[in-house]
């Protein structure tokens, strides 16, 4: 059940830092807020370097200072499990549903969180509203980011901003 992000700070990662400054404008600009929550999907096939850049992103200094709540959740299974996922979040097992749900909108409720689900796989868009709605109770300014290679996942949470697609590197920057 990993929940952490690995990459060490300082960590130097070649060519991906315009990616990276797109996607923290994305994350700290609240300006363009239309929903208290808003998605941010990075999409790219296996190997670009996806998680890696949110790991950098997450792990940013302004980051750490925009958001009161910070947590990264490896999904990395077809199955798309809400009660699972919300266990990994407030990281409690052996409860209820309903002592989940309350549990997790306790924990975010009137904060800035910035949630990220790593490597989502599942297309069930039932499934991701009813988690989704679990969210909502941050504030504005709150973020998900979505780390998937599926653009059918992207389409199906996405909110009114539009997948980051992440494309290959130059021979001279890999």
């Amino acid at each position: 059940m990993d929940t952490h992000s690995f990459v060490y700070e300082g960590e130097v990662v070649i060519g991906r830092e315009g990616d990276r400054m797109k996607i923290l404008q994305l994350l700290l600009d609240t300006k363009s807020d239309h929903e208290n929550v808003s998605v941010v999907n990075i999409v790219g096939h296996g190997g670009l370097g996806k998680t890696t850049l949110a790991q950098l992103v997450f792990n940013d200094e302004k980051v750490e200072k925009h958001f009161d709540l910070k947590v990264w959740v490896c999904v990395s299974d077809a199955n798309f499990d809400v009660r699972l996922l919300v266990q990994k979040i407030i990281k409690s097992i052996s409860v209820s549903m309903e002592l989940l749900q309350k549990c997790l909108r306790e924990k975010i409720s009137g904060k800035r969180y910035l949630l990220v689900l790593d490597d989502l796989w599942n297309e069930n868009r039932e499934l991701w509203l009813k988690l989704k709605d679990l969210l909502l109770s941050g504030i504005d300014g709150s973020r998900i980011i979505i780390i998937t290679r599926s653009m059918v996942v992207a389409r199906i949470t996405k909110t009114t901003l539009e997948p980051y697609l992440l494309g290959n590197l130059d021979d001279d920057e890999s």
